[in-house]
């Protein structure tokens, strides 16, 4: 789902990846997302170390597989989940600014974007969030640091816009096959017949 909607946004002219440069908060956490915006953005940093273990080095594509390769089995069998991810009410601790206000698009989970957003009405000032699970709440609070567009990659269901896993686990059971058995073709028809097949975009600010 995720590919196909980064391509969709540059194909219809939503957003002009080819002109933007994007930071990626977690690549490991949106692999689709991480290789199709790679394809299509000017530049792409992929924030992985920062975001995810706090440590201030920023990722090209070509270090993160490999790095990723060797350590994502190594963190995740000996490092709590809580220590990774922000579970529960996210309190924002501001952080990696020069990284928000290098990007055009900041782009990937939302509580890791949300987690180190920078202060101030004009921290975010032009700039679009790729992202999806937001509330309400969570629009509000973009629109106050100034971003200029939000675009989720699921739809926006009674105010907030779920995950891409529990969407496509509605494909699956309304298709009424296994996972493996699914084409990219037959994920995209069950999305069409709900009205699921584009992305949330909601101008902001401007």
């Amino acid at each position: 789902l995720e590919p196909y909607l980064v391509h969709r946004l540059q194909q219809e002219g939503v957003v002009a990846f080819t002109r933007s440069r994007v930071l990626m908060v977690a690549a490991t956490a949106r692999w689709g997302m991480a290789r199709a915006l790679r394809e299509t953005a000017r530049e792409t940093i992929f924030g992985d170390l920062m975001f995810g273990l706090d440590l201030p080095i920023p990722l090209p594509w070509n270090l993160l597989r490999p790095l990723a390769a060797l350590l994502v089995p190594m963190i995740t069998g000996y490092v709590p989940f809580k220590w990774l991810y922000p579970t529960g009410e996210t309190k924002v601790r501001p952080k990696y600014g020069k990284w928000y206000a290098w990007a055009d698009v900041i782009a990937g989970d939302w509580k890791f974007i949300q987690r180190c957003l920078p202060v101030g009405s004009e921290a975010l000032r032009g700039k679009m969030i790729l992202t999806n699970t937001v509330t309400s709440k969570d629009v509000e609070l973009l629109r106050s640091r100034g971003a200029a567009l939000l675009v989720t990659t699921t739809p926006n269901l009674s105010g907030r816009s779920f995950g891409t896993n529990v969407i496509e686990a509605v494909v699956i059971t309304l298709a009424g096959k296994r996972p493996e058995e699914m084409t990219p073709q037959e994920y995209l028809d069950v999305l069409r017949a709900l009205g699921w097949d584009r992305p949330r975009v909601e101008h902001l600010n401007g």
